[in-house]
């Protein structure tokens, strides 16, 4: 089970939001000790040091500093003492990913996995910053919980059980694995809450056009690349967005197993599959938010990729869309 989490690694957390879960941990451990706890003070003289050789590498390249802690730490200067520890360890550590792309992926879990294979003991001996922080905080927190902590612990429980039952238990929000989910919603733009910004509800086939680059992750089979540049004006093509529909966003409540779900419009035709979430969505295993869209893939740009790229012709015969007409299918559902 832990070597499928450390395969996994990459997918299932992100570098930033665990050097901010670390740069809290590290505060609240430096308000508890009152500055004293002797990890805490190696740690301020081990950062001391590396602002030190940070502003000598800036000083060497001719950079502002701020400019070279963007370029070794691949984040904002920030000022706070505790993300600046929090910056330099990851940035020194190899057991995560700082890319996307397979070859890096596969870099940091092959790092992981050398060091879970190492024998016990030996992790004493790792010069990687991020694996030796962790081994001595988890020698002061299990100190903590025997020392410190070990009065707490034992009245804790029986103070919070009734507490937390009351203010927060609900009956659980069924997932869509083990239950047959129904759910109705209309497409509807999306607004990024961490941005403010608004994005229509549909996208197409110009605008994965406009972010190709030919690198991943905006890369593209050369063939579909070739078809889809050519004009296109055929049956999936809709004329109200000016083109061949790719995804919308909708307020369909949904959640764990959706993937793949079949969305109907209101005739009861398949007008596409759902296959993501916004980042609101993320909540969606407990309660729904009226922020969160789910996204979309349009069924016509999937018919346009077996007749215009495939020339599946016998297939698209099978599923009725051989003539020139589309027939009844219309845009996904009415904008409210």
């Amino acid at each position: 089970r832990i070597k499928s989490f450390l395969a996994r690694l990459d997918r299932m957390a992100t570098p930033y939001g665990e050097k901010a879960l670390l740069a809290w941990s590290l505060s609240q451990l430096d308000s508890l000790s009152k500055g004293r706890e002797p990890l805490l003070v190696h740690l301020k003289r081990w950062h001391r040091a590396e602002i030190a050789r940070m502003k000598s590498g800036a000083a060497a390249r001719k950079m502002p500093f701020v400019d070279y802690w963007r370029f070794v730490t691949v984040e904002k200067y920030n000022k706070d003492l505790f993300r600046q520890i929090a910056a330099l360890v990851y940035a020194r550590t190899a057991i995560f990913s700082w890319s996307d792309t397979s070859t890096e992926r596969l870099r940091a879990t092959s790092a992981r996995m050398h060091y879970f294979h190492m024998k016990r003991g030996s992790l004493n001996m790792v010069t990687d910053p991020l694996l030796k922080l962790g081994v001595e905080l988890d020698k002061v927190l299990f100190s903590i919980e025997k020392n410190e902590g070990k009065g707490i612990n034992s009245i804790l429980p029986g103070k919070l059980r009734p507490l937390l039952a009351k203010k927060y238990y609900q009956a659980k929000y069924h997932d869509a694995n083990f239950t047959l989910r129904l759910s109705y919603g209309v497409t509807a733009n999306y607004k990024d809450s961490s941005t403010g910004k608004v994005y229509p509800w549909y996208t197409g086939l110009k605008g994965m056009l406009k972010k190709y680059t030919g690198k991943d992750p905006f890369d593209l089979p050369r063939t579909f690349y070739s078809t889809a540049r050519k004009p296109y004006g055929g049956q999936f093509y809709d004329k109200i967005i000016k083109d061949v529909p790719l995804n919308y966003t909708t307020k369909l409540d949904t959640t764990g197993g959706n993937s793949g779900s079949p969305v109907l419009n209101g005739k009861g035709e398949l007008i596409g599959l759902l296959f993501d979430g916004t980042p609101e969505s993320i909540l969606s295993d407990w309660f729904y938010r009226q922020d969160q869209r789910s996204i979309c893939f349009d069924i016509r740009f999937s018919l346009y990729l077996a007749k215009a790229w495939k020339q599946a012709d016998r297939l698209s015969k099978e599923l009725g869309f051989a003539g020139t007409l589309i027939g009844d299918i219309q845009s996904p559902a009415t904008k409210r």
